[in-house]
């Protein structure tokens, strides 16, 4: 059974239970603009309302060549990135994507981004739900 129907048959069941599936949400999404083809961070605040897990696997965009979810860590006092295959988002819980900590990182543009405009990213889950979000794009400097 693939996972759209796996996600059919679990609303479908949440439903005759009388439970009902939250789906993952998106607040404050934003991209550092930086000139050139230097790589980009993605920001965000990832919401879980559901009682149940959800776990980020993969983010991708038609203007991006490779988007990955990347987290900031400090060992032996040297600061480091580490790419982070999956990310569980636990049942009413979030995850906070933020500068010194996870973020995303978004390689070979497709074309010139400017600051002010707004570019859709979409959130892959395993299982097999998908969220297209809208993030702004801010400049160089800001927090």
């Amino acid at each position: 059974m693939n996972s759209a129907a796996k996600r059919l048959l679990l609303t479908l069941l949440a439903c005759w239970q009388g439970v009902a599936l939250a789906a993952p949400q998106v607040s404050d999404a934003w991209i550092r603009w930086l000139p050139g083809d230097l790589p980009l961070a993605g920001y965000l605040t990832l919401h879980n309302p559901d009682a149940r897990p959800h776990t980020l696997v993969a983010v991708h965009s038609p203007l991006f060549r490779r988007i990955e979810i990347h987290r900031s860590l400090a060992q032996s006092g040297v600061a480091r990135m580490q790419a982070v295959a999956r990310l569980e988002l636990r049942p009413q819980g979030q995850v906070s994507f933020s500068p010194g900590g996870y973020h995303l990182m978004l390689f070979g543009r497709a074309q010139a981004l400017r600051q002010g405009q707004t570019v859709e990213l979409l959130l892959q889950f395993d299982d097999g739900y998908q969220l297209r979000a809208p993030f702004a794009v801010r400049p160089a400097t800001a927090r």
